[in-house]
């Protein structure tokens, strides 16, 4: 959410999108059975072996900073991809000629990943005491004769850049609105250009956010053929008492607000490592809004664009549904779970009392289709491009002059090469006019 007073309505929207996407009797797929697939003559591949003990992987190297390791530290992810809880293991991390080595005694459940680092060193006693990029190595070894090997070992070159407590990283260009907090139950991990602020017992979930930022950002590059800002790679994961909401703010903040979404969050872990195994961006709605920042485009086609990219065709989740979006309005599963056309929303009007969230961050969406499927790939990305580089990173108001730049006047059309306001005007209540301003409208 780029605005705060949207943040309730991030988390009842997410809720409701998970809602919307539990498997209902009206959706059903057609396969082809193994029966039917040796009658065509088509020998059908086995499936994979899942290992039905432990697997344990090295799935991430980090710099880790806290307040008992001001100066930093190495971290890793290791993840179970067995059917089982994983036994003891030892680990054996080593920098500049130096190692570090020790027991991770606690069971890594089935589908689970865990956070360990080395307590006892710091990054000065690898000899590292200024900015530099090192090549870390890691290992580890397993009591379990049937745990591949294969995933034991990882090596990677990290950037260290910053060798400060987490309540000086650099980046919080507006302090007034979301303070670093000067909280020594605070984790900081970092990878290169990436990193993650979370709570004490949410470390997990830190390298979760991370491992996501990393699959996102690179398949936003692909789809808009955009860089996106330093700031987008920032994420804060904190209960900073806004209340209800998990959203993206100015400055590359990227926030959740509230504990009880956090725990939820912790909570959905074994699935959303699993996506990020493979290669899933499973936040790209948030991810949108920090790579726009605060556009000059009205406040409905900025979640509907951020819609529109998580949707699996795109950057987005596979868990998410589709919606088919048509002239007079987008066909998928509604507010109370039913599958049908809905009208489009009339984009002038925030009636949130009468008329769920969902459908107007869906009418919003299919603007961002019309564009895409009616004049092509090239042209949304000459749109985004052109926002991005109009946007500002701190949410200024709504106040917009005459000579503002206006989104379908500025932007759009002279992109497509023709007037898109009739179409616009028709399907979703808006000319070449409307900046989002309006009194009436959002």
């Amino acid at each position: 959410m780029p605005k705060i007073r949207l943040a309730y309505l991030m988390f009842v929207v997410f809720l409701v999108t998970l809602a919307c996407n539990l498997p209902t009797t009206a959706q059903a797929t057609a396969t082809l059975t193994p029966t039917a697939l040796q009658n065509l003559g088509v020998q059908e591949d086995p499936a994979p072996q899942q290992p039905t003990g432990q697997d344990l992987a090295i799935e991430q190297l980090v710099v880790r900073y806290d307040a008992l390791q001001t100066n930093g530290t190495f971290g890793a992810l290791v993840c179970n991809w067995g059917q089982q809880a994983s036994s003891a293991f030892s680990f054996e991390l080593r920098a500049n000629g130096v190692i570090s080595s020790w027991e991770y005694a606690q069971p890594i459940a089935a589908g689970m990943c865990a956070a360990t680092y080395a307590e006892s060193m710091d990054l000065p006693a690898f000899g590292i005491t200024s900015p530099q990029t090192v090549q870390v190595s890691a290992a580890i070894a397993v009591t379990d004769p049937n745990d591949d090997s294969g995933n034991h070992t990882l090596q990677s070159n990290l950037n260290i850049q910053v060798i400060k407590t987490p309540a000086s990283i650099p980046g919080n260009q507006y302090p007034d609105q979301y303070p670093l907090r000067q909280d020594p139950h605070e984790i900081l991990i970092n990878v290169n250009e990436y990193w993650v602020l979370v709570p004490t017992g949410y470390e997990s979930l830190a390298h979760w956010a991370l491992w996501d930022n990393q699959n996102c950002i690179s398949a936003f590059v692909d789809y808009l053929a955009i860089a996106p800002p330093a700031w987008v790679a920032q994420t804060y994961l904190l209960d900073d008492g806004l209340g209800g909401g998990y959203f993206a703010y100015g400055a590359g903040i990227f926030v959740s607000t509230d504990l009880e979404l956090l725990d939820y969050y912790a909570g959905e872990l074994p699935r959303l490592f699993n996506e990020a195994r493979e290669g899933t961006c499973s936040n790209a709605h948030e991810l949108t809004h920090l790579i726009l920042g605060e556009p000059p485009m009205p406040g409905w086609l900025n979640e509907g664009l951020a819609t529109y990219m998580e949707d699996p065709q795109r950057v987005g989740n596979p868990a998410y549904e589709s919606i088919e979006c048509r002239e007079a309005g987008w066909f998928g599963t509604d507010f109370n779970g039913d599958i049908r056309e809905v009208p489009y929303e009339d984009l002038m009007t925030y009636d949130l009392e009468n008329i769920p969230g969902i459908h107007y961050y869906r009418s919003g969406s299919c603007f961002w289709d019309y564009i895409e499927s009616t004049y092509g790939r090239a042209a949304l990305q000459q749109i985004v491009q052109q926002l991005v580089a109009a946007s500002d990173i701190k949410y200024t108001g709504c106040s917009v002059a005459a000579n503002d730049l206006l989104l379908i006047r500025d932007i759009v059309n002279p992109v497509v090469g023709e007037d898109v306001s009739p179409v616009t005007l028709e399907r979703w209540g808006f000319d070449v006019s409307y900046h989002g301003c309006e009194d009436q409208g959002f």
